[in-house]
């Protein structure tokens, strides 16, 4: 099981180490390198952000340290689910049975073709990120082989997401086959085998679990005080400088795309995104200010408490986020040569000024 640091939820935070080589840097409180580094946002940025009461933000969230063996037992539950076998059953799809299903989404009385898919198979209840995988599968309870159900959705507001951000369609799906899991036996024998050594009893599984439930409550309760704290953010305007960077980056990111289906930008724009250059623009500026609104909320949270890093606090940063990568680099070495040591630093020590108002949020009832 791949550990979840609890600030991923909130702000992929190495996601921002994409950034090239030629970023601004900033200083180590203890030097790694020996040359003096610029600040990015080396300014005053009042004029351009506020933040609002930070001392103690109230948010909805679980107790990270309170974890019931039911919990513990559910979870369980689902990783035995998500390595079980299936075998195909008559009668009606209950929860956890697997449905294999030909699918499609409607949307103003249209089927959206390019989103129809045969075949496609998922367990109901097996939790996922898949959103409409968990509405759909709730729909699909009681469903048998032959029958259509149907789902209203709407997609979530993401710059990322597909061309149905934020659009509300109906998904359609047609019951092909059930079938039932037989979910393994949780002995010791089944532990060694199946995470490679890592655990040698099942109760040294079971406190694995718990420990990644508790960094996933540690992370949702991260997600809860980081909206509380947007709610009182407050962006006058954006610095142009760093709007542009990033809309270079974007920019650059689709030309690398562009390049390796050797097209040119316009197009990848205009011919499979269907969007004209125009359009594109405004995305990425879009993209740039979320970016820069982001940088300069991290940026304040340092300056008002006044957080600094340390090499010591540095180098366990740098240890921890490569715990997470560790599959995709062939040492240390490389982790921190392929992203750099100032865009790692200035993740790291973002994390600490996030985590500092996040240990002094304030729970509430929902």
């Amino acid at each position: 099981m791949k550990i979840l640091r609890w600030v991923a939820v909130v702000f992929v935070l190495l996601f921002l180490v994409l950034l090239s080589a030629d970023q601004k840097d900033i200083p180590f409180a203890e030097p790694i390198v020996e040359e003096e580094k610029r600040v990015p946002y080396d300014y005053d940025l009042s004029q351009y952000i506020t933040l609002g009461d930070i001392s103690a933000i109230k948010a909805t969230f679980e107790d990270p340290s309170i974890v019931t063996e039911n919990e513990v037992d559910n979870a369980i539950y689902q990783i035995l689910l998500s390595m079980a076998s299936f075998s195909e059953k008559e009668g009606k799809a209950e929860r956890y049975n697997k449905v294999t299903i030909d699918f499609s989404i409607e949307q103003n009385g249209e089927i959206l073709s390019e989103y129809s898919q045969t075949d496609y198979e998922f367990v109901i209840g097996l939790e996922t990120e898949n959103a409409v995988e968990t509405v759909l599968g709730e729909e699909l309870i009681g469903a048998v082989v032959g029958e259509e159900r149907s789902a209203l959705y709407t997609y979530p507001n993401q710059v990322v997401e597909t061309g149905l951000s934020g659009q509300s369609v109906i998904l359609h799906a047609l019951v092909k086959k059930v079938s039932q899991p037989m979910i393994p036996e949780l002995i010791d024998d089944w532990v060694k085998e199946n995470f490679q050594g890592k655990f040698e009893t099942v109760q040294e599984f079971r406190e694995s679990v718990r420990e990644d439930i508790v960094k996933e409550k540690e992370m949702a309760k991260a997600s809860a005080v980081w909206l509380s704290l947007l709610e009182d953010v407050r962006v006058r305007s954006y610095p142009e400088e760093e709007i542009q960077d990033y809309i270079v980056l974007y920019k650059e990111n689709y030309e690398d795309l562009a390049e390796k289906f050797q097209m040119s930008l316009e197009d990848l724009i205009e011919v499979y995104m269907e969007q004209t250059m125009e359009e594109f623009y405004e995305e990425a500026r879009i993209y740039a200010q979320e970016k820069v609104k982001n940088d300069m909320i991290f940026t304040q949270l340092v300056r008002i408490q006044n957080i600094q890093l340390d090499e010591k606090e540095y180098q366990a940063g740098v240890e921890k986020y490569f715990e997470d990568e560790e599959e995709d680099f062939s040492s240390l070495e490389e982790f921190v040569s392929y992203y750099g040591e100032e865009n790692l630093y200035r993740s790291i020590l973002w994390d600490k000024a996030l985590k500092e108002v996040v240990d002094r949020a304030v729970q509430v009832n929902p």
